[in-house]
């Protein structure tokens, strides 16, 4: 054959090469990058591996078929400061869609740097100042407020009608759930007759505060504190002899929290969120794959509802046909979603409904469902 047909045809060859992979390079929109801020360490530290896991199997569940999505996640730190630089380096590598781990004052300072730079960001925060936030933010977990009043009616119903309340003054969810259980409380012609708060990430030492909470003769103490100080302040309680019920919520549903109290965690009431891994078919398929991936960890809802909220972000890729503009629309008025935490739902403005607690009690170390 002349070469010159064969060189001729050789050309051609590698012309339809080069054009179609030119071609498919501009077709394919390839892996779409979402950014995580998780607490792994800090304040947060325990709920933010939770909250990872969820987020590493919701991810797998996404990819099994292929890569369809790529997480970057930075850790938030539970710190402000490093939580708003690794949002700004995730931003701008060009990552425009975010999850972020529990910490309402972190989450609160990444919203309005969020909604400015208009990125799609869903905060696991329990505070209400992230509903009105913004057309890009997205709060995905129950508000405080719902357990703070459900609360204080079951005290109150409970026979005891003068209480001490403890808080954490750097938490914003706390300081709500203070105010929330405060004033239904007090409605209810129920009388708080003592108030201490501390800060969180520097005193460790609560006994100057519980002596005062003592002096004050509480017939029951209500802790809308985090998880991290909920153990050492009961175990300080019970050995300053403060010995009447003690109440939380649910982010005391943990070992952590059990470990840390011991025995002085015994009858410790709270409102619970019903994580249950026997519930149905997705339940299951979570709890295990969180057993396959860390078998010495119990699945909590920090976890469950990160997985959710990247399951429904991706449905809203999926609908918006990988529109990222479009996106945001798509996160309002949700309805009926069933995800492991349930049957969920976000309201117009897109910040999550659900409102589905119950009571549990410790009951020789382990927190059963209260009757």
């Amino acid at each position: 054959m002349n070469k010159k047909i064969i060189l001729a045809r050789a050309m051609v060859v590698i012309i339809l090469i080069v054009f179609a992979a030119l071609w498919f390079k501009d077709t394919n929109v390839g892996t779409i990058k979402i950014g995580v801020l998780s607490p792994l360490t800090g304040t947060f530290s325990s709920q933010g591996e939770d909250f990872h896991n969820g987020i590493i199997i919701a991810a797998n569940q996404i990819n099994k078929n292929g890569k369809i999505i790529d997480i970057v996640e930075e850790n938030s730190a539970s710190d402000q400061k490093i939580a708003i630089s690794a949002l700004n380096k995730l931003a701008d590598s060009g990552i425009s869609l975010f999850l972020s781990g529990p910490g309402s004052g972190v989450n609160l300072a990444l919203v309005p740097i969020a909604e400015q730079r208009k990125l799609v960001f869903i905060p696991q925060t329990r505070s209400f100042k992230a509903d009105d936030a913004g057309d890009y933010i997205f709060r995905f977990a129950p508000l405080i407020d719902t357990e703070a009043e459900m609360m204080a009616k079951h005290i109150f119903e409970s026979g005891i009608k003068r209480v001490a309340v403890v808080f954490e003054s750097s938490t914003d969810t706390s300081i709500n759930g203070k105010d929330v259980f405060s004033k239904v409380f007090e409605s209810l012609s129920g009388a708080v007759i003592r108030t201490e708060g501390f800060d969180g990430k520097a005193v460790k030492d609560f006994r100057t505060m519980i002596l005062k909470l003592k002096e004050s003769k509480p017939e029951g103490i209500f802790l809308a504190v985090t998880e991290d100080p909920a153990g050492p302040l009961m175990r300080q309680m019970r050995e300053l002899k403060v010995l009447v019920p003690i109440f939380g919520w649910s982010t005391h549903e943990s070992k952590k929290v059990l470990e840390a109290a011991g025995s002085a965690a015994e009858s410790l009431t709270i409102t619970a969120e019903p994580l249950d891994c026997s519930r149905d078919e997705i339940s299951k398929e979570y709890c295990q794959a969180y057993k396959d991936m860390n078998p010495m960890r119990t699945p909590q809802y920090y976890g469950g509802y990160g997985h959710d909220a990247l399951l429904v972000l991706y449905q809203g890729l999926k609908a918006a046909k990988n529109d990222m503009t479009k996106v945001p629309a798509l996160l309002t008025n949700l309805n009926g979603y069933q995800g492991v935490m349930g049957t969920l739902s976000l309201d117009s403005k897109g910040n999550l409904t659900k409102k589905d607690f119950v009571f549990k009690i410790v009951k020789e170390g382990k927190f059963v469902e209260f009757k």
